[in-house]
């Protein structure tokens, strides 16, 4: 009879390749997904969502003059709640016309609808009608905004005749640890007519 031999072998490279290897590719899925966390928890922290995208809906007017102030609606109040967020700023989204978009200056207020009166949001209306649905509009610019009640405007002065047109606004605000950019509004044309 032959006995067999219960010594301890070394291991060959076959052995140690397979281990090794399989550490490597948990070692390297590991790696990619942290980096995929961090990645999203990055695109999430600067891409606030407090309001409505972009998009669904537009408003012109034929009815602009140079020199005179047409008010345009950027958000609207969506009845959500209390949400308050700290506005930064605002710049109009590919501005194109042929009026030198230079030309035109842009201001933008929160409004907080005049109470009783018959509600409806503002669109684009001219002066005298921003200030009967507006009573006390408050400068936007680094200002507190309660997103379920008041309404961003955008105040646009054009200095010259021609056509402008844009895409919305980027605004940007703080929205708890949330701090960006957000596309918001629609699209905007207005017909701008020389002074009278």
């Amino acid at each position: 009879m032959t006995a067999l031999d219960t010594s301890p072998r070394p291991p060959s490279s076959e052995d140690t390749g397979r281990p090794t290897r399989l550490r490597r590719v948990a070692l390297g899925a590991l790696v990619l997904a942290v980096v995929a966390a961090v990645v999203a928890v990055g695109w999430t922290w600067r891409h606030p969502t407090a309001f409505e995208p972009y998009g669904g809906w537009g408003v012109g007017s034929t009815r602009a003059t140079v020199g005179e102030t047409m008010y345009v609606g950027v958000t609207y109040p969506d009845g959500r709640g209390e949400s308050r967020v700290h506005l930064h700023g605002a710049t109009p989204h590919g501005v194109s016309d042929s009026a030198d978009s230079s030309g035109a200056t842009f201001d933008y207020y929160l409004c907080t609808h005049v109470a009783g009166a018959s509600y409806a949001p503002i669109g684009v209306v001219a002066e005298a009608d921003f200030r009967q649905d507006c009573a006390d509009p408050v400068a936007a610019t680094d200002a507190m905004a309660w997103v379920g009640t008041q309404q961003l405007v955008v105040a646009i002065t054009p200095t010259r005749a021609g056509t402008l047109v844009f895409h919305g606004f980027d605004l940007d605000y703080s929205d708890g640890w949330q701090d960006g950019a957000q596309w918001v509004g629609g699209d905007v044309s207005l017909l701008v007519s020389p002074g009278r």
